[in-house]
C-alpha cells in the first residue's frame, strides 16, 4: 500500500467513525409533571435549557390517564419568580400543532436568573386541572 493510499484510507476512515462530519443534535431540556387532578401526563420539551437570551423553543405534550394524546378545549399558559413576586415578562399561549396532543408554546421568555415556575391550565368540559414545573436558570 502506498503512502497516498495510506492516508486516504485513514480519512475515509475518519469520515465514516465521525459520521462525516455532522454535528449531534443539541440536547433536549424536559419536564414531565401530573396534573392536580390526574387525569393529564403533561410533558414539556423545550430545544435547549431555560436561559434568558431570547424566546424559548419549547412544546408540550399532553396525554390522558390511559396514554392517549388529549386534545382539551383550551390550555393556559402562565408562570413567574414567586420569590420575586413577578410573573412572566411576556403572555405565552399554546397552539394546537397538527399532532394529536401536541402544541407549540409561542412566546415564552424569561428576563432573568433565579427560580422559576411555569404553569399550564388544563380545560375541558368545564374542568380544570393544572400542572406546574418549579425549575432555576
Amino acid at each position: 500500500m502506498t503512502p497516498r493510499h495510506l492516508v486516504s484510507m485513514t480519512l475515509l476512515a475518519g469520515i465514516l467513525l465521525t459520521d462525516g462530519g455532522a454535528q449531534a443534535a443539541p440536547p433536549r431540556w424536559e419536564l414531565s409533571g401530573t396534573s392536580d387532578q390526574g387525569h393529564y401526563q403533561l410533558t414539556l420539551s423545550c430545544r435547549t435549557p431555560p436561559g434568558t437570551d431570547g424566546f424559548q423553543d419549547c412544546q408540550i405534550r399532553i396525554q390522558d390517564q390511559d396514554g392517549t394524546p388529549a386534545s382539551p378545549d383550551n390550555i393556559l399558559v402562565d408562570g413567574g419568580m414567586p420569590m420575586h413576586g413577578h410573573g412572566l415578562p411576556t403572555s405565552p399561549v399554546a397552539e394546537k400543532t397538527d399532532q394529536a396532543g401536541q402544541y407549540r408554546i409561542e412566546g415564552l421568555r424569561y428576563n432573568m436568573p433565579g427560580a422559576w415556575v411555569l404553569g399550564f391550565l388544563i380545560q375541558h368540559q368545564k374542568q380544570q386541572e393544572k400542572v406546574l414545573f418549579e425549575f432555576v436558570i
